[in-house]
């Protein structure tokens, strides 16, 4: 008995309470560490809820969040912050040393999370052209759209791009820069997507090809008269068709040689040895061409002139017969004076130019026994007094 009532405790006897009982109520816990986000796919599902705990456990004891029998979805499947909202309870899970009959847990309410864009990267490019003598990108090829969700389609919009451009302008493969952004068109595709639930990755490291322009040669004119063989001495003035605009090249023809199908007179197919090429000096790089090397050509062989007359006023030199066959006698006709004549005489050179014989002139009639091969000749009368004249002989 407590003293300062009116009591006197000496003339108490304090009966002690057995069978009193008290109540230990649960003690209420809260969820924390919720961190809700995903990247877009087309619905409204949580797939994560963070790293969650209790708050509120007595010290020392633990205890984890089971989130087993939870399901959760977002308010709206778009991409943005949204309210979520929970089927089903959070609950202890077994295993630590906290018992679940003492503890209460409030299920969480107001809980918000994120759903963020969705990264798209774009695919087909196919990036080639022909050399133009720009670097100017002219086509991308057929570009999609790697990374949609749920079935959506969608376009890759090309018109924001304003520029790309190769490297070089010249053949070969160069790394493509683009100037502004591909984008996602607003239409043309089924089930198409919302470019507000996407981000797109701006391609890097493309590149593209320029390929050589092709070249034909024109100008084909080929002629000569006939001379016993099939070689051709003259191909005509030849030049390119397909050069850039404002581009200048000559043909090469050093290192090709031609023959016709025949040596007799007439219109015969040609056959080149070798290839046409582009000679150094123009403003055109080769590298840049391809050249288509000729086919389907044809030259003609025009009758040689029986007997080949060279005058000079009142004076003709001739030789006769022309053509002559090997083994015959040619006879060499100049009419000219004694004077002339005089220590006159006779060269002979193949087509090439190369000199074979050499020997007098026999006055107005030089007799020649022909033992050269068959071909064409240069017979060439030189005098004293400075006359010359060259003769054009066929030995069959």
């Amino acid at each position: 008995m407590l003293s300062g009532g009116t009591a006197n405790p000496a003339n108490y006897s304090i009966t002690q309470p057995t069978g009193i009982e008290g109540a230990i109520t649960p003690k209420a816990l809260t969820i924390t560490g919720f961190s809700i986000s995903k990247v877009y796919d087309g619905n409204i599902f949580v797939t994560d809820f963070g790293t969650l705990a209790f708050s509120g456990l007595v010290a020392g004891e633990t205890a984890n969040v089971n989130t087993s029998g939870v399901t959760a979805a977002y308010a709206w499947n778009e991409v943005g912050t949204h309210s979520v909202a929970f089927s089903g309870n959070f609950t202890m899970e077994s295993g630590g040393t906290a018992i679940p009959a003492n503890y209460s847990i409030t299920q969480p309410t107001g809980i918000e999370g994120e759903i963020t864009p969705r990264e798209l990267t774009i695919t087909g490019f196919s990036i080639s052209k022909v050399y133009d003598g720009n670097n100017v990108v002219t086509g991308f090829g057929t570009l999609a759209f790697s990374g949609l969700a749920n079935g959506e389609t969608a376009n890759v919009d090309i018109s924001g791009v304003f520029t790309a451009t190769y490297a070089s302008a010249n053949v070969g493969t160069h790394s493509v820069t683009f100037g502004g952004n591909f984008a996602m068109a607003s239409s043309g595709a089924d089930n198409p997507a919302n470019p507000a639930n996407y981000s797109i990755t701006q391609p890097t490291g493309i590149e593209g090809d320029i390929t050589p322009r092709e070249l034909t040669i024109t100008g084909f004119s080929i002629s000569k008269v006939y001379d016993g063989n099939n070689s051709v001495t003259d191909f005509g003035t030849l030049a390119f068709t397909g050069l850039v605009a404002g581009e200048t090249a000559n043909v090469d023809i050093s290192g090709v040689t031609a023959t016709y199908a025949s040596a007799t007179v007439g219109t015969h197919s040609v056959t080149f040895s070798g290839d046409f090429t582009m000679e150094s000096g123009g403003t055109a790089n080769p590298d840049n061409y391809s050249i288509t090397q000729p086919t389907g050509i044809e030259g003609d062989i025009t009758q040689a002139t029986g007997v080949v007359i060279t005058k000079a006023s009142d004076y003709s030199v001739e030789a006769y017969p022309n053509p002559v066959t090997r083994g015959q006698k040619l006879y060499i006709s100049a009419d000219l004076s004694e004077e002339m004549l005089r220590g006159a005489i006779i060269e002979v050179y193949s087509i090439s130019g190369q000199r074979t014989d050499s020997f007098p002139a026999q006055g107005r009639i030089t007799t020649v026994n022909v033992n050269y091969g068959t071909g064409v000749y240069l017979f060439v009368l030189k005098t004293n007094s400075g006359f010359s004249r060259t003769l054009r002989v066929i030995v069959e």
